[in-house]
């Protein structure tokens, strides 16, 4: 098997990996009525799009990221054979500031949300903890495959655009990787107003800004820590900042 096909295909898994932690979502309680379908198969349906979103982000960048001077090191590395723990460990020293940063925006972020919420509606603080993703989820799903379809998918190819609109230089300009830092960070962003809009039904203008700009931060973090040090510092930065937040959540709660 072809180099770039073990790369593309290890790339791929890891974010299947992140895609079947979503079974353990009781998406099949999200409706106001009960669902007509077997909870396994309603479980099932909702993998499709989040797996195409993987398959097709993993295998585009894979394609135009050595184009644009962006990789996946560590992953590479395992798909030449050969032992990815001295790249990893340098790419969690990068990543460890960042995510307990991000970490803490997290808590602000949720604490915010909350209290607003709770404040709204009756019932909006209930529907918020119902669609509350486990652990897991958070690590998982967020960490490898949101990384995955953000960054190594979304980013690289609006920087990969934005390097041909400039003639194809040696390397992508600063502003090329900015923009396509942006441009995925708010994507990743606009990603989150759905459970916003789940919880409640005509939000405030003010708090759709306030989750667009505080995900967007993270977003922009962690496509920085993508451009310096490669996909696996971006997927260690959010996994780590979800577990940062939910140590912290448990300590504030004691």
């Amino acid at each position: 098997m072809r180099i770039q096909t073990r790369f593309t295909l290890l790339l791929i898994t890891l974010g299947l990996i992140g895609v079947a932690s979503l079974l353990v979502l009781p998406v099949e309680t999200l409706g106001p009525e009960a669902p007509p379908l077997p909870t396994g198969l309603i479980r099932a349906l909702s993998l499709i799009q989040p797996l195409l979103l993987t398959i097709g982000a993993g295998y585009l960048g894979t394609r135009l990221a050595p184009k644009v001077s962006l990789d996946a090191p560590a992953i590479r590395l395992l798909a030449n054979g050969r032992s990815p723990m001295r790249a990893l460990l340098r790419q969690l020293g990068r990543a460890v500031p960042v995510a307990v940063v991000v970490g803490l925006l997290l808590i602000a972020y949720g604490i915010t949300f909350e209290t607003f919420v709770a404040s709204a509606e009756n019932d909006a603080l209930a529907r918020i903890e119902a669609l509350k993703a486990p652990a897991v989820v958070r690590v998982l799903y967020g960490g490898i495959t949101e990384e995955i379809i953000a960054r190594w998918g979304i980013m690289t190819l609006v920087v990969w655009i934005v390097w041909r609109l400039t003639g194809r230089p040696a390397r992508p300009s600063r502003s090329a990787y900015g923009i396509g830092m942006a441009v995925a960070a708010l994507l990743f962003a606009a990603g989150h107003l759905p459970i916003l809009h789940a919880a409640l039904l005509s939000p405030p203008l003010w708090l759709v800004v306030f989750v667009i700009a505080a995900n967007s931060l993270a977003g922009l973090a962690f496509g920085l820590l993508f451009v310096r040090d490669g996909l696996e510092a971006a997927m260690l930065g959010h996994a780590l900042a979800h577990v940062v937040a939910m140590g912290f959540g448990v300590l504030l709660r004691l």
